[in-house]
Parts: C-alpha cells; structure tokens; sequence
C-alpha cells in the first residue's frame, strides 16, 4: 500500500511545514527552510562576543570567565525577535522543539567531551505561565542527542528575569538570583535560550564550577551581541 506524502513526513518535517514562519512569514514554519538555513551559517565566536574565535572559545579579552567555551546560533537581530518571542512566551511549542533541534545538532557538532547536559534555570511560577521553559526544553533535547544525562543542577530563587532590565541590572541581576543544588561532574554543558550581556552564564558558570566542574560549556540559541 502506497504511503501518502503527508503520511510519510518525519516528526521533524512536521515540526517545519504546515504553517507560517514566524520570522519571514513564508507558509513553510514555524521557521521556513531559508530561516532555519541561518541558524547553521555561522562561525565560532567567543561565547562572551562577536569576534571570532576558533572552537568558540573565550577570546583574550575575556580570559579569566567560568566558561570554557559556547556557541550561538545567530545574532539576535531585529528579525530573530519575534522567533524567540512565539517560542518562549507565546507557547509556540512547535517552534520550541525546532530550535532545540536545531541547537542539539550544533552541540553534537562540536565534538566536546562532556559528561552532563544542564541549563539556566527558570522560576516555578514562569513554567506555569507559559507551559514549559525554553532553556530547559533545549538541554533536554541536548542530552538525548548525546545521550547524557539531564540534571537540573542550578535554581532560580527569584522570578526576576533579564527581560527589559538596562545593561547594569543585567549585570547584577544573576549574583542575587542563582543558586546551586547538587554537585557536578567535571565536563558540562550549560544551555541557555540567549546571551546578552554574558552575565546569566558567567554567574551559572561559576556555580557549576564551585559544584566541582572543570569545564563548562554554554549554548545559547542567539547572541545579542554577534556580528
């Protein structure tokens, strides 16, 4: 019996198509083949900024941060905006799931040797405002990619988020926010939805190597700062 074509689809492909792309408007979304094609496009910068850096690692004027290395997948442009926006508070899962594919091949790619999948976490309350938490939904794909474990080492004890906040709160923010539940192994990876300033995942990252971490890796779906 022969198979239709909307039968035969992958699960991925029916992430893809059959809607609008949030960032283009084109009819093949959540993302269109064109928009999903800059996620993959660019090279390795310093996880803290937008010049290039061989193996994203921390460029020299960043030497010293608790991160090892980091990638992004694209600069978060005007036009990666509504994409992040419909994924993390609109509660376009589909959309979700994409960019955590998109993210867990990316990592894949890397070839680091690391021996568990965490991420920056979220308040209680936002998983229930919007169903899910982005930067968890990412890390979760990332360790079934690499299949490692996915342990929820950091808390967030305050619902303040970075959302809206100037360059100096941004800053300060994440000192009074995180803390660390349980010990780490030495080789992890730490997974957020974007980086801006740098300081959410330098502030995690030190409390992952306070737990016992050597190495920590961080990726993030976008970079504000990337050229």
């Amino acid at each position: 019996m022969r198979t239709s074509h909307s039968q035969a689809m992958d699960p991925l492909s029916e992430i893809v198509f059959g809607q609008e792309c949030v960032r283009c408007g084109d009819q093949d979304g959540p993302l269109c083949q064109g928009c999903c094609a800059l996620l993959k496009s660019n090279p390795p910068t310093c996880p803290f900024c937008s010049r290039l850096s061989t193996l994203g690692i921390v460029c020299q004027f960043h030497r010293g941060q608790a991160v090892t290395a980091g990638l992004s997948l694209a600069p978060y442009t005007d036009n990666f905006h509504p994409v992040l926006w419909a994924a993390k508070f609109k509660r376009n899962r589909a959309l979700a799931e994409l960019l955590a594919h998109s993210l867990a091949q990316a990592v894949e790619r890397t070839g680091w040797e690391v021996e568990l999948v965490t991420f920056v976490p979220s308040h209680w309350l936002n998983r229930i405002r919007r169903g899910y938490i982005l930067s968890e939904l990412c890390a979760r794909t990332v360790a079934s990619r690499l299949q490692l474990p996915l342990v929820n080492t950091l808390v967030s004890r305050t619902i303040a988020s970075q959302v809206g906040l100037g360059r100096r709160s941004r800053l300060e923010n994440p000192i009074h926010r995180f803390g660390r539940r349980s010990h780490v192994p030495s080789r992890v990876v730490l997974v957020d939805d974007i980086r801006t300033t740098g300081a959410t995942l330098t502030r995690c990252a030190a409390l992952l190597r306070e737990g016992g971490a050597r190495r920590v890796y961080t990726a993030t779906i976008f970079a504000e700062n990337m050229r």
